[in-house]
């Protein structure tokens, strides 16, 4: 069963990099098309950043609540 499992997850990934190799073969398109692109990129990227500060922050004031508590302590906190 294993092996049935760890095969499987191997061609996933083949199957995935094939994928991702032929959709970047392919052509960008024309001039506005790639304008689109580049916006819709430059969204996707501020909104993760904003995404990942957001979470750091999170993660930065649970570590101090954790630790704080007697009975979890600094090790429970790391």
């Amino acid at each position: 069963m294993t092996f049935f499992i760890l095969g499987s997850a191997v061609v996933a990934i083949i199957y995935g990099l094939y994928l991702a190799s032929s959709i970047i073969k392919l052509p960008a398109g024309n001039e506005k098309m790639t304008d689109i692109a580049k916006a819709i990129q430059e969204g996707a990227t501020a909104y993760l950043n904003r995404q990942y500060r957001v979470i750091a922050i999170v993660a930065v004031v649970l570590f101090i609540a954790l630790a704080l508590v007697p009975s979890l302590g600094l090790m429970t906190a790391i």
